[in-house]
């Protein structure tokens, strides 16, 4: 388990045991309180609420979903702004956060006002071109960079390089997501622009190889604890990565 404050639960870390906070930001510094860590840890606590509820052990359901409730609340109470974003942290680089705030979008963490308040600062963002790039997603909107030299303020890596103010494709679902609430035609344009890297013959190449190195380890090993075999997984893997290349190129003519 990652250490936690003890009274609120969420995962906390300092610059002596500054760890990944499994958002892509490896090459940031982020410390105090997490956001983004806590809510895969939020995330995690539901699905284990979920398995003991059909296991028929209602005592450690309850005991699972008692822990995601406190967590939900702590995370709106530490990391939101008056903006409705998320805040990375309560230390370094406390910033707000595209892909933290569009998860707990996702995953219900924000609801109601709150949830359209952070819907609408993301969709104007997005208009504004501050936002995405070809469909890929910044974790910083760009008017929120820490300074003129770093998007975050403490970087291993220079400005727009990398997890510094580079663009991912990993969050674009939940920013789509998000963005729909308040406005369907950008979320849907924001979708087709990210489509259209993945097919465009300039661009498809890197965009596919962005895609598989966000999804290709955890599919695999996904498709691995059904089928249980290597060879068989790894052919299943293959169909489904051709399948999603077919999907695509119907989505480019909705």
């Amino acid at each position: 388990m990652p250490p936690s404050d003890t009274k609120s639960h969420l995962v906390q870390v300092d610059e002596t045991n500054r760890g990944v906070d499994f958002g892509f930001r490896d090459a940031i510094y982020i410390t105090g309180k997490l956001c983004y860590a806590s809510l895969l840890k939020y995330q995690a606590a539901i699905q284990m609420a979920y398995l003991f509820t059909k296991m028929g052990n209602k005592s450690k359901a309850l005991v699972y979903q008692q822990e995601a409730n406190l967590l939900k609340r702590s995370i709106i109470s530490t990391f939101i702004d008056a903006r409705g974003m998320l805040r990375a942290s309560t230390g370094i680089s406390a910033q707000a956060d595209v892909w933290a705030t569009s998860l707990a979008i996702n995953l219900g963490v924000l609801t109601g006002q709150s949830r359209l308040k952070a819907a609408q600062y993301l969709r104007d963002a997005y208009v504004k071109g501050e936002l995405s790039q070809k469909g890929n997603i910044r974790h910083v909107v760009q008017s929120d960079d820490f300074s003129a030299t770093s998007a975050w303020e403490k970087s291993v890596v220079p400005i727009n390089t990398y997890q510094n103010g580079a663009y991912w494709g990993t969050p674009v679902g939940w920013v789509c997501q998000a963005i729909a609430y308040v406005d369907l035609p950008s979320a849907q344009k924001l979708a087709k622009e990210f489509i259209q890297e993945l097919l465009d013959p300039k661009t498809q190449n890197e965009a596919f190889q962005k895609l598989l190195h966000t999804y290709q380890r955890p599919l695999y090993h996904h498709i691995r604890n059904i089928v249980l075999n290597h060879d068989d997984t790894d052919d299943v893997l293959q169909n489904l990565l051709d399948i999603l290349g077919g999907k695509l190129k119907y989505a480019q003519n909705i």
